[in-house]
C-alpha cells in the first residue's frame, strides 16, 4: 500500500512545473539593439526554446510570456546576436511588442556608401550601398546606377558591412 502511494505522488510530483516569479518589471532593462548575452546576464537563461527564429522565452508571475527576438548583426561581433524586437503575450496573443520595423533611427548615422543588407517583411532581402537615410526610408544603390526606396515600414532591420 505504501508503494502504490508513493507511485501516486511521484507521478503526481513529475507532471508538476514550478511557476516563474519573474515579473514584466524585471524586464524594463530591455532595448532594441542589446545583446543577448546582456539579456541572459540579468534575467538567466530563458524558459523556453523557440524553432526557427532566434527567440529568448521567458515565463512570468501572471501567466503571460516575454518574448525577445535577435538576429546575429556581424558588425557587432563577437556579442553579435542583437534584439530587434520583444513583446509580452497571453496565450499566443500579443498584449504589446516594441520592434525596429519602423524605426530608421539606429541607421542615421551610416553614410553614402556604406556596404549593406537589408532585412524585409516576408524574408524579402535587399543588398546595395547607401544613398540616404531619413527617419522615414533608406535609400540603396545596386548594380552601379540603380537606385531603390525603402520606406521604414517595409524594413525589419538592416545589416551593414556585408561582404
Amino acid at each position: 500500500m505504501k508503494l502504490l502511494v508513493l507511485f501516486i505522488v511521484a507521478v503526481a510530483l513529475v507532471g508538476c512545473k514550478p511557476y516563474s516569479k519573474r515579473t514584466v518589471d524585471q524586464f524594463k532593462f530591455l532595448e532594441l539593439w542589446m545583446s543577448v548575452s546582456d539579456i541572459t546576464n540579468q534575467v538567466g537563461l530563458p524558459d523556453r526554446g523557440y524553432r526557427g527564429q532566434y527567440r529568448l522565452r521567458y515565463d512570468l508571475a501572471d501567466g503571460t510570456e516575454m518574448v525577445i527576438a535577435a538576429h546575429y548583426v556581424e558588425e557587432y561581433a563577437p556579442d553579435a546576436q542583437r534584439v530587434y524586437w520583444f513583446g509580452q503575450s497571453r496565450d499566443g496573443s500579443w498584449l504589446w511588442t516594441k520592434q525596429t520595423a519602423g524605426d530608421l533611427t539606429h541607421y542615421l548615422q551610416w553614410t553614402q556608401g556604406t556596404p549593406v543588407r537589408v532585412y524585409m517583411f516576408g524574408a524579402e532581402t535587399a543588398s546595395g550601398t547607401v544613398v540616404n537615410v531619413s527617419h522615414d526610408a533608406m535609400q540603396l544603390r545596386y548594380n552601379g546606377t540603380n537606385t531603390v526606396n525603402y520606406d521604414k515600414d517595409s524594413i525589419l532591420w538592416v545589416e551593414r558591412n556585408i561582404r
